[in-house]
C-alpha cells in the first residue's frame, strides 16, 4: 500500500497546511527504492475484474452531446463573444474536466470500457471520445499514464511530474496561480521535453481524426463553437475545482506521502477517481469498486491522510508558501525499466 513515511501518516484527513519541514526549493526527496510506491498489482490482463459498461455509456452520451447531436454548439454560436466567455466557457470547463478524468482518459487508458480483452476496441474508443476536446492526445496518454503506473516519479520517465524549470519559476502564489491556469499546456508540452517517444500509427489516426473534426466544428457551427470547444477544454484542465486532482493525487501535502486518495462528494461524478491510492495499488480494478478495495483493506487505507476538497487542495497549493511544483517525490532510474511503446 502507499503508505507514507512521515510521522503524521495516520492521520485520517487532511484539512490544511500542518507543521511540515518540506520547503520550495529543491525535489520533495529522492527515494532509495524506486518501487516504494509504484504499481503493487502487475498489468495483467488475465486478473482484470468484469468491464465497466456504465463508463462506456456516459462517456458516448457526453460525446455525442459534444459532437453536435446536442443543442450546444447551436447555442454556442448564436451567443455574443462575451457571453461564449464569460458562461459558456466557464460552464462547459467543468462537463470537460469531468470527461477528461471521471469518466474519460485515465479509466480509457485502463481498457474498463470494454475489457483488456477488446483493447483496440479502447482505443478506437478513446479517439472518438477525445473528439470534443480539440487537442489529440488520447493515444499518446495512454502510453504516458501506463509509465506513470509503473514507474512513479522515475526521473525521465514519468511525464506526470513537473519539471525542473516549473518547480524552480512556480514558487509564489501568483506564479503558481499562473502555473494552474496554463496547466493544460504543461501537461501537454511535457511528454516531448521529458520523455518524447516515437509516434505511433494510432497516435497519428488520432491527430488526423482530431484535425479534420476540428475542420468540420469551423465549417459546420463556426469560429465559436471552435474556439468554445478548445477553451472550455483547457480551462477545464487548469484552474477548475474538479482538476484539484492533478495536485491532490501525488503532491506531499505530509512530507513522504506522495499518493494521496480524496474521498468527497465529486467522486460520484468521477466515477471514483478520487480513490487514488486504491487505483495505484489495484490498477486493474475499475473505479466503481474501488471503495469496495478501501473497505476490504479498511485498515490500510484508514490510516492514511486523505482530502476531502479539491477546491481547498487548489487554495492550499496557492497559499502555502512551502508547497510547489517541486513538492513530489522524484526517484532515479534504475536503468532496467521497460517502456509503453
Amino acid at each position: 500500500m502507499h503508505r507514507g513515511t512521515s510521522d503524521l501518516a495516520t492521520s485520517s484527513t487532511y484539512s490544511g497546511p500542518r507543521a511540515r519541514s518540506q520547503k520550495a526549493g529543491g525535489w520533495g526527496e529522492w527515494e532509495e527504492q524506486a518501487g516504494l510506491c509504484t504499481s503493487a498489482t502487475p498489468l495483467n490482463p488475465a486478473q482484470a475484474p468484469a468491464d465497466q459498461p456504465e463508463l462506456a455509456a456516459t462517456s458516448t452520451s457526453f460525446a455525442f452531446k459534444r459532437l453536435g447531436l446536442g443543442a450546444e454548439p447551436r447555442e454556442v454560436r448564436a451567443e455574443p463573444w462575451a457571453a461564449v466567455f464569460l458562461g459558456k466557457i466557464l460552464s462547459g470547463s467543468t462537463r470537460m474536466s469531468r470527461m477528461r478524468r471521471g469518466d474519460g482518459r485515465s479509466w480509457i487508458s485502463h481498457n474498463f470500457p470494454f475489457g483488456h480483452h477488446k483493447a483496440l476496441w479502447n482505443r478506437w474508443f478513446g479517439i472518438f471520445t477525445n473528439l470534443p476536446f480539440g487537442i489529440p492526445f488520447s493515444i499518446s496518454y495512454k502510453m504516458y499514464h501506463i509509465d506513470h503506473h509503473r514507474y512513479l516519479g522515475a526521473v525521465g520517465i514519468d511525464v506526470d511530474a513537473p519539471s525542473d524549470f516549473e518547480g524552480w519559476f512556480f514558487c509564489t502564489t501568483y506564479r503558481k496561480l499562473l502555473w494552474l491556469v496554463f496547466q493544460p499546456f504543461f501537461l501537454l508540452l511535457r511528454p516531448y521535453f521529458i520523455n518524447p517517444k516515437p509516434v505511433t500509427n494510432l497516435e497519428t489516426i488520432n491527430i488526423v481524426a482530431q484535425i479534420t473534426f476540428n475542420i468540420i466544428v469551423y465549417y459546420v457551427f463556426g469560429i465559436k463553437s471552435l474556439v468554445y470547444m478548445m477553451a472550455a477544454s483547457l480551462l477545464g484542465l487548469g484552474l477548475n475545482p474538479i482538476s484539484g486532482h492533478f495536485i491532490a493525487d501525488h503532491y506531499m501535502f505530509l512530507k513522504g506521502q506522495d499518493t494521496n486518495s480524496y474521498y468527497g462528494p465529486l467522486n460520484f461524478f468521477m466515477f471514483n477517481g478520487g480513490y487514488h491510492n486504491e487505483h495505484h495499488d489495484f490498477p486493474n480494478i475499475p473505479g466503481s469498486r474501488l471503495p469496495q478495495v478501501r473497505k476490504i483493506a479498511a485498515e490500510y487505507y484508514d490510516e492514511l491522510p486523505h482530502h476531502t476538497s479539491w477546491g481547498k487542495v487548489l487554495y492550499d497549493f496557492m497559499m502555502d508558501n512551502t508547497m510547489s511544483p517541486y513538492s513530489r517525490i522524484k526517484r532515479p532510474r534504475k536503468g532496467n525499466e521497460v517502456l509503453s511503446q
